[in-house]
């Protein structure tokens, strides 16, 4: 009697998980549909009081240069509970322009990349060169589930970290928490949009960390190299810890070929991709007496 009860008690919470699993949906990403909101969106705030166009926003960062953002990092939420991808990508953002060509009426979506949240006002982070080199009507982000909102303001740039910190149209956001340094060889992952393939998660490890050139002439910078993989439109991308905090933000990526009799020979070995440490993420805010950050 006692073994028939056992087993009609594993029967029946083994019948309960399976139903739990097949009932538990993954997250779907529409990257069309996100694409099409976001230039539907974005034809309603271009030319609109308030909004610049890309080309101001690219001025701007260009003549802050390094600037420290003049707002104190904001409070950031406790670790959170919930480190999941679908939680994550809350905070994740695809970041573009939309312009017009010189064939149609139409607005058409821009290069695009990718930005996070630093404070429930709106305050994001992405990297500096994403607004460097960008032109049309006006830029904004867009998170998963379609919900648009124009950039409004450069608040602070660091062009040779290639980080810019800037705010949109927004309230109520979910923001992430800057963490400590990551150890090499610690895990991390990536939530990103290469090339359109929006809020796609990768993981790897902490490869090193490096001195070396920064993106302006003459410049320097502090790197994270991590083997989590990311591509165009990777750009700004947060680099999270274990525990669902940013320990890095993606930059660059630099190519490593075989040297052959002849160039056009050479093989790809591997890919170093160059992130931006938090850690030069929080040097852009102003100390405060106030105990921020960890």
């Amino acid at each position: 009697m006692t073994t028939f009860t056992h087993r009609l008690a594993f029967a029946t919470v083994f019948t309960a998980c399976i139903c739990s699993f097949s009932n538990a949906k993954p997250l779907v990403i529409d990257d069309k549909s996100i694409t099409n909101s976001f230039v539907k969106s974005m034809e309603e705030f271009v030319g609109t009081e308030g909004v610049p166009s890309a080309e101001e926003l690219s001025k701007s960062v260009k003549e802050l240069k390094t600037t420290k953002s003049g707002i104190p990092l904001p409070s950031p939420p406790g670790l959170a509970e919930d480190t999941s991808y679908k939680e994550l990508s809350r905070s994740v953002f695809l970041i573009a322009s939309v312009y017009k060509c010189d064939n149609c009426d139409n607005w058409h979506q821009g290069g695009s990349a990718s930005a996070w949240c630093l404070g429930e006002d709106g305050v994001l982070v992405t990297n500096a060169h994403v607004f460097t080199g960008a032109h049309g009507g006006a830029m904004g982000v867009i998170d998963r589930t379609g919900r648009c909102y124009p950039v409004i303001e450069i608040i602070g740039s660091d062009l040779s970290k290639d980080i810019a910190v800037f705010r949109v149209k927004a309230e109520g956001l979910r923001p992430l928490r800057i963490g400590e340094a990551a150890e090499v060889g610690s895990p991390v992952t990536v939530i990103s949009n290469p090339s359109g393939n929006y809020f796609l998660r990768t993981s790897g490890d902490v490869a090193r960390y490096s001195k070396g050139a920064g993106m302006v002439k003459n410049g320097t910078a502090t790197w994270m190299s991590i083997t989590a993989d990311y591509a165009q439109g990777s750009s700004g991308g947060p680099v999270f810890n274990a525990a669902g905090e940013v320990v890095g933000m993606v930059s660059s990526t630099r190519s490593i070929y075989t040297k052959p009799k002849k160039k056009a020979d050479g093989q790809l070995q591997m890919v170093i991709k160059s992130c931006v440490p938090g850690g030069s993420i929080r040097d852009l805010f102003p100390i405060t007496d106030t105990k921020v950050g960890n």
